[in-house]
């Protein structure tokens, strides 16, 4: 039987959860083709859940699977019977019965599942699906097919790649991989690495399913040795030691992804030493990253202004701050109570990128309101006991009196303590450097990004991942230690410098709506002019008074401002000069722009 020109069925699922005692199949989907044949004909089903049941909230941002879209879900027989359907054509013989799965441990315990459950139902004679009314004293019955592993396959074969899960090898291999992760996608990319694999499979002699059989049950596996990346390293070595944004692609010239640096050659060159600190998304990435883009600026602050507008402009995969996604701004009414998208005479607090910023202030609000503390102030369960101790020791660490716990009280505190703060800690000089001048992203910007504190991959929990990467360990949510009533309470700190700090920023980012800056940068003196949120250079210089229309500001605008906000911050950091000069007249005060010294 030849690997290329037989006709193999691809199959993958995805699930509720990473086993089948913890969740349920989802979705099913396979293909029946060959090597050398393209997918043409596709067959997916969504499958019911057990009544009751929804889809949790974390699969529907992974799959893009709604509960609205079950009505067209189909009975888990009957997708399992027509999967078992593709077999006939391909006769009785098990050999000649082959399912390709990538990382088929994870399917291969849901099918059994299924295959166990509907044993009484589901019979296998012959090569043909038929129908029989009992099957009493089967409690494990053999799946009626033969699963081949393309995950096993690509460890063998590639075993200093940065890792072989679905996405990486794949990309690897100049598949398309969809943000989302849905079955049928997933088929078509197992074709696209079985194709890959034949290739190589015929480099080393080996073209029958027979010869793949030995090689697999006798040729031990490889080691990893030291980890190789596609990218070809004089790419990244020639780089220039200057500030710019780079961009890393695909095989076939997709961004993958878009970062800036005050260094190109060393922040580029970052990504490629040691495996330490990489989690599974960044190898991934980087198994498939094949080619640099790179412009080259003359200061940091223009560098991480250009990232911000190609993030929109380009939607890559592995950015995850600053992409527009589903993020709408907000605006509040004046006590903070109610919100809505656009901004009016009533709603005129902001702008905001999303309402989870100010949550657990209102969460907080409503707790003191009613004497009883919500235990998912921060999201995340706690005891209301341990809450309202949490809170008594922060409000007396910071000498905080509540007459009204309204938010907009609440807020005017938090401003409050932040102010007394920030002047505090710049008076006593402890505004120190950046941490790391070559983060992804600063910590002004970090704060806002609700989106990449829930983007969690299912293929870091569950599936598909290469477990054999050092530095990916999961956790088991139920080793989490307790937390202290000290803890608890710089919970609380946090909570009242992120508020006062987002909404600061809210109001200074008006101010630089339509406004010259004048700073120097790494030696550099600079000035922009900044008009309606656009940055001019300094030769486009414009000397009408514009009025600062908070309707104006769009989503690419706001990011833009905050970055700004985030870069002067630096700049002032590390004791350069700068100068805001704001059409408006509005001032942006020093200590905004300092480093939150809580992280």
């Amino acid at each position: 039987m030849n690997l290329k020109t037989h006709d193999f069925i691809f199959f993958d699922c995805q699930s509720t959860g990473a086993s089948p005692g913890k969740g349920n199949v989802l979705e099913m989907a396979w293909s029946k083709c060959s090597a050398e044949n393209e997918p043409d004909r596709l067959e997916a089903f969504l499958i019911k859940q057990p009544e009751g049941q929804s889809i949790p909230f974390m699969i529907q941002n992974l799959t893009g699977i709604v509960d609205a879209d079950m009505e067209k879900a189909v009975d888990e027989h009957f997708a399992y019977s027509q999967f078992l359907e593709q077999f006939q054509p391909l006769g009785s013989d098990l050999q000649n019965r082959v399912a390709l799965i990538h990382y088929a441990r994870f399917e291969q315990a849901f099918l059994r599942d299924i295959n166990n459950r509907h044993a009484e139902n589901v019979k296998i004679r012959d090569g043909a699906m038929l129908i029989a009314e009992s099957n009493e004293g089967l409690t494990e019955l053999a799946l009626p097919f033969k699963i081949i592993c393309t995950y096993e396959i690509a460890r063998r074969l590639f075993p200093n790649l940065p890792t072989r899960g679905i996405n990486g090898i794949a990309g690897f291999f100049g598949a398309h991989m969809p943000e989302i992760k849905r079955a049928d996608c997933h088929v078509k990319a197992t074709w696209s690495i079985w194709k890959g694999l034949t290739e190589e499979l015929e480099k080393q002699g080996i073209s029958t399913l027979s010869q793949l059989d030995d090689w697999l049950t006798n040729v031990p596996a490889t080691k990893r040795t030291k980890v190789e990346y596609p990218l070809e390293k004089k790419k990244r070595s020639s780089l220039p030691n200057a500030p710019g944004v780079y961009r890393m692609l695909d095989r076939n010239g997709k961004i993958l992804y878009v970062g800036k640096a005050t260094s190109l050659k060393s922040r580029v060159n970052s990504y490629f030493r040691g495996k330490k600190g990489k989690d599974a998304r960044r190898l991934e990435m980087l198994t498939r990253v094949n080619d640099l883009k790179v412009t080259v600026c003359n200061t940091r602050l223009e560098a991480a202004i250009l990232e911000t507008d190609e993030i929109k402009f380009w939607n890559p995969p592995y950015n995850i701050a600053l992409k527009a996604g589903r993020r709408q701004l907000i605006y509040y009414n004046r006590e903070l109570t109610l919100w809505q998208h656009i901004p009016d005479s009533i709603f005129c607090v902001g702008p905001f990128s999303s309402t989870y910023l100010l949550e657990p202030l209102l969460r907080l609000s409503t707790s003191l309101h009613s004497g009883e503390f919500d235990p998912n102030i921060f999201f995340d369960h706690l005891e209301p006991d341990l809450l309202e101790e949490g809170f008594d020791y922060f409000a007396q660490y910071c000498s905080l009196r509540l007459s009204d716990p309204s938010p907009r009280s609440l807020m005017a505190a938090a401003i409050k303590i932040y102010r007394e703060q920030m002047q505090m800690a710049a008076q006593q000089q402890l505004l120190g450097p950046e941490p790391d001048a070559e983060d992804d992203l600063d910590e002004t910007v970090e704060q806002e990004d609700e989106e990449a504190s829930y983007r969690i991959s299912l293929d870091d929990i569950a599936k598909k991942v290469d477990t054999s990467v050092e530095g990916v360990e999961r956790v088991d949510e139920n080793e989490a230690e307790e937390l202290t009533v000290e803890e608890v309470g710089a919970k609380f700190q946090r909570l009242f410098f992120r508020a006062a700090r987002v909404y600061l920023q809210s109001k200074a980012l008006h101010s630089l709506l339509n406004a010259t800056v004048e700073f120097c940068d790494t030696g550099v003196q600079q000035k922009l002019r900044i008009e309606r949120g656009q940055i001019l250079s300094s030769s486009e210089d414009s000397h009408t008074v514009l009025q600062t229309d908070s309707g104006n500001i769009d989503l690419v605008t706001y990011d833009r401002m905050r970055v700004l906000l985030a870069e002067l911050g630096r700049i002032r950091v590390s004791g350069a000069t700068y100068k805001i000069i704001s059409d408006s007249g509005a001032g942006v005060p020093g200590w905004l722009l300092g480093r939150n010294i809580l992280a």
